[in-house]
């Protein structure tokens, strides 16, 4: 998926007729195995050797759609010093979006997969095994003739010349990448400028690699024979935690109106919890352009469900409610602010001696809240022109503790999952 998609990335920005005919080439996949009956079969074998190594489940006829899959081969030296075999089970459709601007248009793509990952060539060796993996690109072209790249998730491989000087990185909590090297992108992005070598040919110029990267070469030579680990949660995807919330909270929601979060451990609570938004009215934007500043407004009505992942025990919330709205300053500053809805407030750098907290009588957080009424305020501080975070002022309110209300509910029976592969396992 990862060639595929960087290749429609690169290719849109030369052309923005390319751009517009993409959503027609994606579903065909990109592939560098030929198409003699040998290699057919071949590539027929890989695919299912993936799917077994890995436990996807994959039924016989998914695996002999061809628009499902995507196969590709790095020779030795070209991601790791041994040759690589990738295979991208697509679980939902490859969407685009075209964005036309004054000054630029931006072309985006993003899907879903299981990724396979092994030693090409060795029948019983590793393979490494990503479920719900998934990958979104953007790629803008300027006025004046410029262009760049922003991809988040999937893999990539970077040869010698990919990581320069001038690269900005913080990877893994480093500040150097291996290159030759190939990896994982677990969190983060990687983004650059598009260099155009002719009319038809463009290459990368990474500036910037940021996040929790996986390496994949190290991961394969470390480890024997792999397969994916059994989930620590009773959802079996999106579409089952949302119909398991709705029927834990009684809430009879429309269930395709629905939006689900994930938190692992540690993020939100001290064990991994799923959150289910269930709309009970459209979403309400507003923006409003001033002289000095321009303001986007967001409202929202739901029914929340917040499920502890490996029991299923809901807390549930009726007729909730979230009023959101970020101003941006001709200064270049940035406020925001908020009434309402689910948070996670932490003592970290985001929140300190200046920030003004009175919750629930008290003068700290730290943790998962719903607030019942209140507000929170702060400024947005911009790390990097692609990375934003969120520095608090005031925190005030009454606040219901999530992770606590979880663990003081009645556990609640999860049905058993349901066994099969759910096509839009990932929506996008």
């Amino acid at each position: 998926v990862m060639n595929l998609i960087n290749s429609f990335n690169l290719l849109s920005s030369v052309s923005t007729e390319v751009a517009r005919t993409a959503s027609m080439l994606a579903p065909a996949s990109s592939r560098n195995l030929k198409g003699t009956a040998s290699n057919r079969n071949l590539r027929s074998d890989i695919i299912r050797r993936g799917n077994v190594a890995c436990n996807f489940n994959l039924t016989d006829a998914y695996l002999a759609d061809k628009s499902n899959t995507e196969i590709y081969t790095y020779e030795a030296g070209d991601a790791c010093s041994f040759g690589v075999t990738t295979i991208s089970y697509l679980t939902s459709p490859v969407t685009h979006n075209i964005m036309n601007g004054v000054n630029s248009n931006t072309f985006e793509l993003q899907t879903c997969y299981h990724l396979a990952v092994m030693t090409t060539d060795d029948e019983d060796g590793t393979t490494l095994c990503f479920e719900n993996a998934n990958i979104k690109t953007s790629s803008t072209q300027y006025r004046d003739g410029s262009a760049s790249f922003v991809i988040a998730g999937g893999e990539i491989a970077l040869n010698s010349n990919d990581v320069r000087e001038w690269a900005n990185i913080a990877v893994n909590g480093k500040d150097t990448v291996e290159a030759p090297g190939f990896y994982y992108m677990e969190e983060g992005y990687a983004a650059g400028d598009v260099i155009f070598v002719s009319a038809f040919e463009a290459e990368a110029n990474y500036t910037n690699f940021r996040g929790k990267y996986v390496d994949l070469c190290e991961s394969i030579e470390d480890f024997g024979a792999t397969s994916a680990p059994t989930p620590s949660t009773v959802f079996e995807d999106s579409d089952d935690a949302v119909g398991k919330g709705n029927l834990a909270c009684g809430f009879n929601a429309n269930v395709n109106d629905a939006e689900v979060h994930t938190y692992e451990a540690g993020e939100a609570c001290p064990f991994a919890i799923t959150t289910v938004s269930y709309m009970t009215s459209p979403l309400s934007e507003q923006v409003t352009s001033g002289f000095n500043s321009n303001t986007y407004e967001l409202t929202a009505s739901y029914h929340l469900a917040a499920m502890r992942d490996n029991d299923g025990t809901a807390y549930c919330i009726d007729n909730a409610s979230l009023k959101a709205g970020s101003t941006q300053y001709r200064d270049g500053s940035a406020t925001f602010s908020g009434v309402g809805g689910e948070h996670v407030l932490t003592s970290d750098s985001t929140i300190g001696d200046w920030t003004s907290i009175n919750v629930n009588g008290g003068d700290s957080v730290n943790g998962f809240y719903y607030m019942e009424d209140g507000i929170i305020e702060g400024e947005v501080i911009f790390k990097t022109p692609f990375e934003t975070i969120a520095n608090f002022t005031k925190i005030e309110g009454t606040f219901i503790e999530l992770c606590q209300a979880i663990e003081n509910a009645v556990p609640t029976a999860a049905p058993t999952p349901s066994s099969g592969f759910e096509k839009n396992i990932c929506k996008v």
